[in-house]
């Protein structure tokens, strides 16, 4: 079976001229990865471990890679070189983000465009544009706890996920609440319970079918603030949802 993953994890961003409100920028051509990065990047690298949660991903060449809240394109940037020249990867932030976000966009752009990254601006409830390529893999990087506290209907940000995917899986990376059910510390603690997040990603049809320890941090008291500048060490959970072929 193919799977397809969407990793929830949170991002931390840097500053330039981005693009405007639901305009894209498209990459044609591959360029070293270290041309695009930007300071920040060597603290996230000891934090995020991208390659770690993308090797559990199964992110492969020709994928096809929407990222939720792609930020200013840490995590894109890497799928991007891992996707190569026949894959791609959209990176997607919502319009009310618009204002903080695009100053950071612009920064990791100051040498050039990300090399088969698109970043584009849509609503979270509607995040996939209309004709899109299907989907093998959604990504949302210590994100869906922002999702709480911003106007988003989350049943229909997760119907709609799933329909552009293809029958594969659903990532989830996130900062781990004391409580796993907890949906209320998103805008407090930056934090969320896994259980919350298993109940709404399944509620729509996903199965849980896997769950890596490689971004646990068991002696984190989930008690924190788990951003900060720079950002703490934080216990995160990492769930693959399957899509289940009809």
């Amino acid at each position: 079976k193919k799977l397809l993953r969407v990793v929830a994890a949170w991002f931390v961003v840097t500053t330039c001229n981005a693009p405007p409100p639901n305009e894209s920028i498209v990459q044609p051509s591959r360029s070293p990865l270290h041309t695009h990065r930007v300071p920040l990047d060597a603290h996230r690298d000891a934090l995020r471990h991208p390659n770690l949660f993308l090797d559990f991903a199964g992110l492969a060449p020709g994928h096809q890679v929407l990222e939720l809240g792609g930020g200013d394109g840490y995590t894109s940037m890497h799928m991007a070189q891992r996707v190569g020249p026949s894959g791609s990867v959209l990176a997607v932030n919502p319009p009310q983000w618009s204002a903080f976000m695009r100053p950071y966009i612009a920064a990791r752009l100051h040498h050039g465009p990300v090399p088969g990254v698109t970043f584009t601006e849509r609503p979270f409830d509607d995040p996939v544009p209309s004709g899109h390529d299907p989907l093998d893999l959604v990504v949302c990087v210590l994100i869906y706890h922002d999702i709480l506290y911003i106007d988003v209907d989350r049943s229909q940000m997760n119907q709609r996920l799933f329909a552009a995917l293809k029958p594969v899986g659903d990532l989830v990376i996130d900062h781990a609440a004391v409580d796993p059910a907890d949906l209320s510390s998103g805008a407090s603690l930056h934090r969320i319970g896994r259980q919350g997040v298993v109940d709404e990603i399944t509620a729509v049809g996903f199965v849980l079918v896997d769950e890596s320890d490689v971004l646990r941090v068991p002696d984190d008291p989930r008690t924190g603030l788990a951003w900060t500048d720079p950002q703490p060490r934080t216990d995160r959970f990492t769930l693959l949802f399957e899509k289940p072929a009809v």
